[in-house]
């Protein structure tokens, strides 16, 4: 079996455009098609420590006034994704901090931060290895917010196909695994909120030589 995937930030169809299955961070909304729950993310501040020893440590979302921010971009809408944060009493809020740079790419976020470029606000699994080697350093522990679910989201009709079922019980239960291994060794953030932000990524399963 073989498997052709797209990553994007647009919200895929897989009903329109013939995709066999679709992973989406935060609310599926499409009741066209079936959702199940892969599993939950969670976001981590992350600076380099030689950013943190020129410019210090910020120690709550305000600080980051003063800082160096390294922004997600979205290109469909122009915008920078929010970083959500909680304060002291629990309750969520939304800081927009663009910096002077800003990347619709989270590796490359990664390596900026890195780098010394200024604070990221990245998935956990992502930046966890960089985490372990002390090439970054989770901050503002107690004031991030809660991370969003991620969907594996397809249509009926073509979990009746082979190919299409075998792909799909393989990413409900490697992904989990694959996710609770890279956090390994990271103290967690709590999961309980999901996100109203979606991030779609399309799959096509086929078999070796020919799609089907």
């Amino acid at each position: 079996l073989c498997v052709d995937i797209e990553m994007s930030d647009r919200s895929a169809d897989p009903a329109e455009e013939g995709l066999d299955a679709a992973i989406r961070i935060g609310n599926p909304s499409d009741s066209r098609l079936v959702a199940r729950k892969l599993c939950d993310i969670d976001f981590v501040a992350v600076a380099s420590p030689a950013y943190l020893r020129g410019h210090g440590e910020p120690l709550t979302p305000d600080d980051l006034k003063d800082h160096q921010c390294l922004a997600y971009y979205v290109p469909q809408t122009g915008r920078f994704r929010d970083w959500e944060f909680r304060s002291d009493n629990g309750k969520p809020f939304l800081k927009a901090l663009p910096g002077r740079l800003n990347v619709n790419n989270a590796q490359a976020l990664m390596h900026a931060a890195m780098e010394g470029a200024g604070i990221a606000v990245i998935a956990r699994f992502i930046v966890s290895d960089a985490i372990k080697a002390g090439k970054l350093k989770v901050i503002l522990h107690r004031h991030i917010a809660p991370g969003p679910a991620v969907w594996l989201l397809y249509g009926e009709r073509r979990y009746q196909l082979p190919r299409v079922r075998t792909l799909i019980e393989f990413l409900l239960s490697h992904i989990p695994l694959a996710l609770e291994q890279a956090n390994a060794g990271i103290n967690p953030v709590s999961l309980t909120a999901p996100a109203s932000n979606a991030r779609a990524t399309g799959a096509r399963a086929r078999r070796s030589g020919r799609r089907l």
